[in-house]
């Protein structure tokens, strides 16, 4: 005796492909082609993925205070230490921990970080000292918690870091002391 198996009544691309006359499954492929090409096209046009909308202008690298501070420091600090603005923490502090998620949970959190001036010894390349450059904005309760991590992870790293409050003017003397040269 045979056994019969039901064909499967589902419904499936062949079913489509015998129904479809050699044209249309043609034209099917020609525009689908197209529109591919088109995006392709469209994107290759959008110069690095930027939309033609985005504009794009300088701005200053350091604010009026931060240029007066610099100018400052550069009085204070001696010839062979080298003073780097405006550098990520992320630059000169790595993370180190077992754990990738932990690794990247922190490499995060301190990822888009920047200290105002970081003092380098250009023999070596080693980072001397950390200077932050306090102004009303780090009177912010945001900003509190950023210069508390900032502070936690160079502790951690065993780079000294110095806040001083901007002012309009400096006692060199006095900075010198401050930075302990």
């Amino acid at each position: 005796m045979l056994l019969r198996v039901p064909h499967a009544t589902g419904f499936g691309p062949t079913d489509i492909f015998h129904a479809l006359s050699w044209p249309v499954f043609l034209l099917i492929i020609i525009v689908s082609a197209f529109a591919l090409i088109k995006e392709r096209l469209l994107k290759a046009n959008r110069k690095n993925g930027f939309s033609d909308d985005v504009q794009f202008r300088p701005r200053p690298l350091l604010t009026k205070a931060e240029t007066l501070f610099l100018e400052t420091l550069e009085k204070v600090t001696p010839p062979h230490i080298r003073i780097y603005t405006q550098v990520p923490l992320i630059a000169f502090v790595d993370v180190v921990a077992d754990d990738f998620s932990t690794r990247t949970s922190n490499y995060n959190r301190m990822d888009r970080k920047r200290v105002d001036f970081v003092l380098v010894d250009p023999q070596t390349g080693t980072v001397r000292k950390v200077v932050e450059l306090d102004d009303r904005s780090h009177d912010r309760s945001g900003r509190q918690d950023r210069d508390e991590l900032v502070d936690t992870v160079l502790g951690r790293a065993g780079i000294p870091v110095v806040h001083c409050k901007a002012q309009a003017a400096y006692d060199l003397a006095k900075l010198r002391e401050t930075l302990g040269f």
